[in-house]
């Protein structure tokens, strides 16, 4: 099974930076990839799946919403080179491709579409994550959410 991990790009609140760095030990030497979006290379929850991920000897795949020659953000770099180099980097958009708030929600399609599930750790209301979950539902994947996400009082329909 493929699973994305989403988060907020904000260094996560405990309990989703607890998730993302204990997950990998479950899911990565039993064989399940982990598969993220840019902000999996951004800081919080994304980085944190994937080190961790790594660490654990598990696979992990990117999917980033910037040309292939392009790290968004930039301290993201050698993380995006190293996965690059041994595990797996997505995108669909040419070198030096301008990045744009409209590739974020295309990247979110792409991470839909690959992944047998996606996890929602954290996210705001207007957040990449919650894109994820939906695109998650329209292509019939599983979508798990946290408990932090169902407290959210700001999350739900008024």
């Amino acid at each position: 099974m493929t699973q994305a991990e989403s988060g907020d790009r904000r260094i996560p609140a405990s309990d989703g930076r607890g998730y993302a760095s204990g997950a990998p030990t479950c899911t990565g030497p039993r064989g399940t990839r982990r598969r993220g979006g840019e902000r999996v290379l951004a800081r919080g929850i994304d980085t944190a799946a994937h080190l961790a991920t790594i660490e654990a000897g598990g696979r992990t795949i990117a999917v980033i919403g910037t040309p292939i020659n392009q790290s968004y953000p930039r301290a993201s770099a050698a993380l995006q080179q190293e996965i690059a180099r041994r595990h797996g980097l997505v995108t669909q958009f040419p070198a030096d491709y301008p990045t744009r708030p409209a590739n974020f929600p295309m990247r979110n399609r792409t991470m839909a579409l690959i992944c047998d599930a996606t996890v929602i750790v954290e996210g705001g209301e207007k957040s990449d994550s919650i894109s994820q979950g939906w695109e998650a539902l329209r292509l019939g994947r599983a979508l798990f959410l946290m408990a932090s996400i169902l407290d959210r009082t700001d999350l739900r329909r008024r």
